[in-house]
């Protein structure tokens, strides 16, 4: 449980940073290869929404193997996002739209994959709490 509220903390943490916008997501962090903080933020958010849907599924289940796809593909996203774009700052130029499109279907697929994994881990204990409330005794 203290893992799943750790993880959770961070998404929260990451996630606020990132809507609430500042000059330091612009940072850029050097002994990271001067990778902006925003993006270390998106990528931390994701990669901890990811091992959240892992701690969340039961093992040996389908859904468990799909949070481990997930997994890999949240695992290489700061790396194709950097060679999609072509830089650390991961900012599309107006000549390569084509790889933003792919980019943007990649970070989609990642996201939805997770809140697809929650939504069915939420209404499965739902399904489940009914179930015991209306059976009987």
């Amino acid at each position: 449980m203290l893992k799943k509220l750790i993880l959770i903390f961070i998404i929260a943490t990451c996630l606020y940073l990132l809507i609430k916008g500042s000059d330091l997501l612009e940072t850029n962090i050097s002994f990271l290869w001067n990778i902006p903080l925003g993006n270390i933020l998106a990528y931390l958010a994701l990669l901890s929404s990811t091992v959240f849907t892992l701690l969340i599924t039961s093992k040996k289940t389908k859904l468990f193997i799909l949070a481990k796809i997930d997994l890999v593909l949240s695992i290489l996203w700061l790396p194709v996002s950097i060679l999609a774009s072509g830089n650390v700052k991961v900012s599309f130029s107006s000549q390569s739209p084509l790889s933003s499109d792919y980019w943007y279907s990649y970070t989609a697929i990642i996201v939805l994959i997770n809140l697809g994994i929650i939504l069915w881990y939420g209404i499965s204990k739902l399904i489940h709490y009914i179930r015991q409330s209306l059976s009987p005794l």
